[in-house]
């Protein structure tokens, strides 16, 4: 999907008029934060991009859900900024259940941390 659609679909979505410079801000921020909760790789884009790593599907109902939140937040819209970001959370929860990650975007640096919460070791030294 072009970035200058989907900033254009939050325009059109929020009744807001803002530069494109500080939408896209806010996608790439979206996309940090999809990175950071799935865990991903995801490349961050620019306005004349035409993104593929996420399906458009996605980016309807996570890129601009995201940046309509931030938009209306930035507005001082506050009741429709914290719909906008319930929407996005139910999204992004969404997508962590039914979207593989595809290979070329899995993260490579991955830390995979032990849960001792079960040991019967709990105590100190």
């Amino acid at each position: 999907m072009e970035i200058k659609t989907l900033i254009n679909l939050v325009i059109y979505q929020t009744d807001e008029v803002l530069p494109y410079p500080q939408i896209l801000e806010y996608i790439n921020d979206a996309i940090a934060e999809i990175n950071t909760q799935c865990p991903a790789n995801f490349p961050f884009t620019e306005v004349d991009d035409y993104y593929l790593a996420i399906p458009e599907t996605y980016q309807r109902s996570l890129l601009a859900t995201f940046a309509s939140g931030r938009v209306k937040q930035n507005d001082a819209s506050l009741e429709e900024a914290n719909q906008w970001q319930s929407r996005f959370a139910t999204n992004l929860n969404a997508f962590k259940s039914n979207y593989v990650i595809p290979e070329a975007y899995a993260p490579t640096d991955r830390i995979i941390y032990n849960d001792f919460s079960d040991s019967p070791y709990t105590g100190g030294w």
